[in-house]
């Protein structure tokens, strides 16, 4: 009897198991097919905030060609400053807008970029083509 039910549980649970793999190998499929679709294009413009000495997002995609629209949400001046100079705000006082087109031979380049006042505060920009 107790044979009877050991096989018994063992063909259950290779029963179960072949039917959670097929049912999860087809919606892995399915979900990774969906974005890779929807990321071919990066934005055109992309927004960064400054926020409690910190720019969010702190890693950005944008277009070749494409703006960077910086808002400073503290009570003090900050910058967003590409390393190489390629972009700069200046000065951006609080509760200002400023916008900074990224040059359209930047393809493919990955550029750091900071606040000149408070060189900590630093952000990541990954130019792709538009």
């Amino acid at each position: 009897m107790n044979k009877r039910l050991a096989l018994g549980v063992i063909v259950g649970s290779l029963s179960l198991g072949a039917c959670g793999t097929t049912s999860t190998s087809s919606s892995a499929t399915t979900a990774s097919s969906a974005p890779k679709a929807s990321s071919t294009a990066a934005p055109q413009v992309v927004d960064v905030t400054i926020h409690n000495f910190a720019f969010s997002p702190s890693t950005i995609t944008v277009a070749a060609g494409g703006e960077i629209k910086v808002t400073n949400n503290d009570t003090v001046i900050h910058t967003f400053t590409a390393t190489n100079n390629s972009f700069n705000t200046g000065n951006i006082l609080p509760g200002q807008t400023v916008t900074v087109k990224v040059g359209s031979s930047s393809s493919g380049i990955t550029e750091n970029a900071l606040c000149t006042i408070h060189q900590y505060m630093t952000a990541t920009v990954h130019v792709v083509a538009a």
